[in-house]
């Protein structure tokens, strides 16, 4: 498993960097594996593997026409 960006994940998955920001700013996933710290501030984050997936997922859903309210309680 390698760590990666919304760049990398976006290059994986054919969806924008901006549809992956948005499910990461708006907490659409049951948890947050990507806390930034003092020292990350201004680089990206980055996640493992099944992270991705999981905002892949709710991007996609977004995509497909789900509210954001439905896609958080899919995914909780």
């Amino acid at each position: 498993m390698e760590n990666m960006d919304l760049n990398r994940l976006s290059q994986r998955t054919g969806i924008t960097v901006r549809k992956l920001r948005y499910v990461l700013d708006h907490d659409l996933l049951p948890f947050r594996s990507w806390d930034i710290n003092e020292e990350s501030v201004g680089k990206a984050r980055t996640f493992d593997d099944k992270t991705g997936v999981l905002i892949a997922c709710a991007a996609f859903l977004l995509e497909a026409g789900y509210k954001r309210g439905a896609v958080k309680n899919l995914l909780n």
